[in-house]
């Protein structure tokens, strides 16, 4: 199915007239699926084997690893877990636990895992009283690396991290310094903070919301992308501009010795709000992202931010959920050589009704939109509903990603799509 809705500023005055002329194109049937979705393993088989993955994937050596935010034998505090693309099995790297005595690190992994050249794996855990850094060593081990207080150092890291030079970034939701006092809850703004092997965590930043007096961000949900200058570049749930209350979230850059710019602040209307995703960086240095609600109402929207500051809307998805081009994306999106776009929704589809769990779209430098997959959410379905993570691409254009329910047994799924 194919859409055009939002050309943007990206596009020239040319194709903005012939969208003009054109008026909205919105099919009326439903279409067949015209890619081939494979679930490559549906969680809830065996009880120890996780539920409900949420972060994105690493793809290395035929094998896709990442987490799980519930599930695991006797727990249920969440897994790191590696599937085998060809043998479509999977297999437990770690069970998260809810106590000191029982293991290293504790439960609820948000984000996914990152890894490095010799391919060990780092994460994050946590929740609104918690938060740890653990590194998965190649020959299967499992250490703690950094246990968060709250203030000054942050808490809840929610987010993947990213890996430069042994160096690990990231951001935690909540804790940090918040001198003016704006966030809700004493020191609850969050953080982008640094790890290093040699000294340990280091707050970069410490987000410091005021609606009354500032536009700065509140509440970094999502992981960061580092260009080669060592900026951060990441999202804010929430802060920025007061139209929403506690604000409509931010993009924000942390320069290395600590020196943040909001590059902007989204208003909630046309130009969306709630960015739940991260970024991903062109060649050029601009920055794609998604909102998981605004303009259209609260569909959410594809977004362009250019080095110079201007935001471009390259799509705006439909304000109702059983919408068939999708509804709130929260994943993040991946990039081909030919600057397209793929991402997922959480909602809607082609079903309609309700019936729909969200799609795989991609985006066309020209703008293009298309649904490339739906996903159901009956119970007899058994493909998957609700995609969050992120989507990762390989060599030959294949799609994987995970949804956080569904499948065989409900728990959700790790899926590839061929274009």
């Amino acid at each position: 199915m194919i859409y055009v809705r939002s050309l943007g500023k990206r596009f020239g005055p040319s194709l903005l007239l012939m969208a003009g002329a054109l008026g909205l194109l919105i099919a009326a049937t439903l279409p067949a699926q015209t890619q081939t979705l494979t679930t490559l393993y549906s969680f809830g088989s065996q009880s120890p084997d996780g539920a409900y993955p949420w972060g994105g994937l690493v793809l290395a050596g035929g094998k896709l690893y990442g987490t799980t935010a519930g599930g695991g034998m006797g727990w249920g505090y969440g897994v790191a877990f590696e599937v085998n693309i060809k043998k479509k099995t999977e297999t437990l790297l770690y069970e998260f636990v809810n106590c000191q005595e029982c293991g290293p690190v504790l439960g609820y992994p948000g984000g996914g895992l990152v890894r490095d050249s010799k391919g060990n794996f780092y994460g994050s855990t946590g929740d609104n009283s918690s938060g740890y850094l653990y590194e998965i060593t190649a020959s299967g081990t499992v250490e703690l690396l950094y246990t968060f207080t709250g203030s000054p150092d942050g808490i809840n890291p929610e987010g993947s991290l990213i890996d430069a030079k042994g160096n690990l970034y990231g951001t935690t939701v909540g804790g940090g310094y918040s001198p003016q006092g704006g966030c809700p809850g004493p020191d609850q703004c969050g953080t982008v903070f640094e790890w290093s092997p040699t000294s340990g965590e280091k707050v970069l930043y410490s987000f410091n919301f005021n609606g009354a007096t500032n536009t700065d961000g509140m509440w970094p949900v999502a992981g960061l992308v580092r260009d080669s200058k060592g900026n951060l570049y990441g999202t804010t749930y929430h802060g920025g501009s007061d139209n929403c209350g506690y604000g409509c979230g931010t993009v924000f850059e942390v320069m290395p010795k600590g020196t943040e710019k909001v590059l902007w602040a989204f208003q909630g209307g046309n130009d969306g709000a709630y960015p739940i995703a991260g970024l991903i960086r062109d060649k050029a240095g601009n920055l794609y992202g998604t909102t998981s609600g605004g303009d259209w109402g609260d569909g959410g929207t594809v977004f362009e931010l250019t080095t110079g500051g201007m935001e471009n809307v390259l799509y705006d998805f439909c304000a109702v959920q059983n919408c068939a081009d999708g509804f709130s994306p929260q994943g993040g999106l991946v990039m081909d050589a030919a600057g397209n776009l793929y991402g997922t929704t959480y909602y809607g589809g082609a079903y309609g009704g309700g019936q729909s769990g969200g799609t795989i779209f991609k985006l066309t430098p020209q703008g293009v939109y298309t649904v490339l997959y739906t996903f159901c959410s009956q119970p007899n379905c058994t493909d998957g509903s609700d995609p969050r993570g992120s989507l990762v691409r390989d060599a030959k254009g294949n799609l994987y990603g995970v949804t956080a329910s569904g499948g065989a047994y409900g728990f959700g799924t790790v899926f590839k799509l061929t274009p």
